[in-house]
């Protein structure tokens, strides 16, 4: 009997059995009649395939996305703790399937990005294991012109990976960067330490760690490639002009001079005074930065920010990272908004760097997690946390540092999700165990190392006229990634915005 002879119902049940959103997708193009058996029967494919997908350790962080409360003001933060309670008290409303097709819809949304997520980490730390990190001036090993082996994640790994990503979710979901001015008892670090943070076992917090490393090297790969394009953008304008003096003076310089204030220090130009004295002429070097909204590619934020500004976005959640990767190929403006508007959210008042130094102090180097939905991988914590160092230190800030230099490369390379048996293996035990022993600086390149020269320092000696700079200005101006009314769950993005 052929495929298309089968009853609907038959064809829904197999479309239901389904493996994936990319395996669906695949069968209902080679199919026919498929896509209308689909929309026969479309919640229940989705919810089901959706739920194939996650591996059941998994399953609860997933579910339990959508059914956070949403926080407008301080008093609402009972509702938070309530809601944590619940969760890690293995409460099952709190992780009740989605009973809408607009929720089963975003669900099915979430797991496709968060599968996105997983695979491309898993690829990208599978390579560098087998090929070192081209970054680090000794690689763990050296550079192979064989491609490695193709990895076949097993099913321990996979459900390690996802939850990772879907804990990370959650948590980023209850802590809100989408609303400014709540107590730091509501969302700050010692509410993220005791309320969520310390109710997971030492290989949950690590595994956490890990992706918050993954995401903050993905929004730094895009934010260069945006400060690139801006770079690009300004020196391809008609009225670009180069100052030729290499003391910048300011306006005011120049006012006191033609005021006889000041004696004249510097020979300049008729043509240049009249520019530098041009309200509608803007120089890099003495931009207004936080006036344009672009406080980012100021040489300031370069120096004294960095990573803070980078962990702020992601905690915007994985719709603003997946958002990011597939903005539309040749739409760079498009890549330029987010970054920028994600660039807007820098005053949220911390996120999982200091508050996993608070927890791990909790934990003392025992396992005192308090709910029974974090010991699902127990059987695989301890090979998992042999490569991480810990850190303890009585200043905060240089114990995040130091965490953040002596465990990248082993994050860099998951270290946290793979399972005994590759673990066993000599090349890979070999790499991690170099990783492992890294010095603190070789390790920091990892972070650091990419930043390079800010936008400011990059046209210090450029400057655009009005009629050219605010056009693009507008093009690419930044909004804020949540307008006020989004709630927290599943619903982040639609699928016109990405490829």
């Amino acid at each position: 009997m052929k495929l298309q002879d089968l009853p609907v119902e038959v064809l829904g049940e197999i479309m239901s059995a389904i493996h994936g959103p990319n395996d669906l997708q695949s069968f209902i193009a080679v199919s026919p009649g498929g896509l209308r058996v689909f929309n026969l029967f479309r919640d229940r494919i989705l919810l089901s395939v959706a739920l194939n997908t996650i591996e059941p350790e998994a399953r609860d962080a997933a579910l339990a996305i959508g059914h956070v409360p949403y926080m407008e003001t301080n008093r609402d933060g009972q509702f938070q703790r309530a809601f944590l309670d619940s969760f890690f008290g293995n409460d099952d409303d709190v992780i009740r399937l989605p009973d809408s097709s607009d929720k089963i819809a975003s669900f099915c949304g979430l797991v496709c990005r968060i599968q996105y997520f997983v695979d491309d980490y898993a690829r990208g730390a599978w390579a560098r294991l087998h090929t070192g990190d081209p970054l680090l001036s000794s690689p763990p090993l050296p550079p192979s012109s064989s491609s490695p082996p193709r990895l076949v994640l097993r099913r321990s790994e996979l459900a390690a990976f996802q939850r990772a990503f879907f804990l990370f979710e959650l948590y980023a979901t209850v802590f809100p960067v989408y609303r400014s001015g709540f107590a730091k008892e509501i969302i700050g670090d010692q509410a993220q330490a005791d309320h969520f943070l310390s109710c997971l076992g030492p290989w949950d917090l690590e595994a956490m760690s890990c992706i918050y490393f993954y995401y903050t090297r993905l929004i730094l790969q895009h934010t260069k490639r945006v400060e690139d394009d801006f770079v690009n953008w300004i020196l391809a304008l008609p009225s670009r002009y180069d100052l030729t003096v290499p003391d910048r003076p300011s306006k005011r310089d120049l006012v006191q001079e033609d005021n006889g204030e000041k004696e004249k220090t510097g020979r300049l130009s008729d043509e240049l005074r009249a520019k530098l004295l041009d309200w509608d002429w803007h120089f890099f070097y003495n931009l207004d930065y936080e006036l344009h909204r672009i406080v980012l590619f100021s040489r300031q934020r370069r120096d004294h920010y960095q990573l803070g500004d980078l962990a702020l976005m992601l905690s915007l959640r994985s719709a603003f990272a997946y958002r990011l990767v597939h903005a539309r190929r040749g739409d760079e403006e498009a890549r330029a908004r987010l970054v920028i508007g994600g660039d807007l959210y820098r005053f949220r008042d911390g996120f999982i760097d200091d508050a996993a130094q608070l927890a791990r102090r909790q934990h003392s180097g025992g396992d005192n997690a308090r709910s029974n939905r974090s010991n699902t991988s127990n059987n695989r914590s301890c090979p998992a946390l042999t490569f991480f160092r810990a850190v303890d230190h009585d200043w905060l800030q240089h114990a995040v540092g130091l965490d953040r230099a002596t465990n990248s490369a082993v994050r860099d390379r998951a270290h946290a999700f793979w399972d005994t048996h590759r673990l066993q293996q000599p090349s890979i035990a070999a790499s991690l165990e170099q990783a492992s022993i890294l010095t603190a600086v070789e390790g920091e390149k990892l972070y650091e190392s990419d930043f390079g020269s800010s936008v400011q320092e990059r046209l210090d000696g450029v400057g655009v006229h009005n009629d050219d700079f605010r056009p693009l200005m507008r093009r690419i101006r930044g909004e804020w990634f949540y307008d006020g009314q989004d709630k927290p769950g599943f619903d982040d993005v639609s699928e016109s915005e990405v490829d």
